[in-house]
C-alpha cells in the first residue's frame, strides 16, 4: 500500500492514523505497555473464573497439542496427512485450531496415517497438577 507524501516529506494518512491511536490511549487513560503472553496469562490466572475455565479446557488443548506435535514430528503438512488418511485438509485444520472436536475413531485414523498408536490414559489428578 502506498500513501501520499507531501513535498515536506510528511505522510498525512499515517500521521492521522497515529493520532487516532494516541487519542484512544489518552481517552482510556492508559499507558501503552508491552506484555508477553506469559505475563498476561499469569495476571489472568489470578482471576478465579479465568483459572477455572483455563483448567477446564486443558484436556482439549492437550489433544490439539498432541495432534500437531505428532504431525510435525513426522514432518508432514496438513495436506500430506490428509492424503495419507483420507481426511480432508480443511477438517484437519479445524481439528488443529480447535473449532471441531475429534471422535476417537477420527483420532485413530490420524494415528494410523502417521504410523503411530493412539494412546488415551486416565491418571490421578495429583500427578497432573504436580507437573
Amino acid at each position: 500500500m502506498e500513501f501520499y507524501e507531501t513535498d515536506e516529506g510528511k505522510i498525512p494518512t499515517v500521521e492521522f492514523l497515529d493520532s487516532l491511536e494516541d487519542k484512544m490511549n489518552a481517552k482510556k487513560g492508559k499507558q501503552v505497555n508491552e506484555m508477553t503472553l506469559q505475563d498476561y496469562k499469569k495476571e489472568k490466572m489470578k482471576e478465579p473464573a479465568f483459572a477455572k475455565a483455563y483448567e477446564e479446557i486443558q484436556p482439549e488443548l492437550n489433544v490439539i497439542r498432541a495432534m500437531i506435535e505428532a504431525r510435525t514430528s513426522q514432518n508432514l503438512t496438513q495436506k500430506q496427512l490428509a492424503e495419507k488418511t483420507g481426511i480432508a485438509q480443511t477438517e484437519i485444520s479445524r481439528l488443529e485450531n480447535g473449532t471441531r472436536n475429534p471422535s476417537i475413531k477420527l483420532l485413530q485414523r490420524l494415528a494410523e496415517g502417521m504410523d503411530m498408536v493412539l494412546d488415551v490414559s486416565f491418571r490421578p489428578k495429583e500427578t497432573v497438577r504436580g507437573r
